[in-house]
């Protein structure tokens, strides 16, 4: 996909963390960070994809939180 003429996108892709994986530490040490709390054990899904431009390339990953659901942020208006 190209956006701006010059920035491409790969597809989405879906992953599962893993339970013990370095990503899942790196994840909890940032939640840590950001919230002062733990991260939810059910923090399992991601996504990703990559941005190319010039021969230079971003990967972006986002993860989800189950606290999300719990907040009903899922009811639509």
């Amino acid at each position: 996909r190209v956006l701006f003429r010059s920035i491409h996108r790969s597809p989405l892709k879906i992953h599962r963390l893993a339970r013990h994986g370095v990503t899942r530490r790196q994840l909890e040490n940032q939640w840590r960070e950001a919230t002062g709390c733990t991260a939810p054990a059910q923090m399992l899904w991601s996504r990703s994809s990559t941005f190319h431009r010039l021969g230079t390339y971003l990967r972006v990953m986002e993860v989800f939180s189950p606290l999300i659901n719990s907040r009903g942020a899922h009811k639509s208006t």
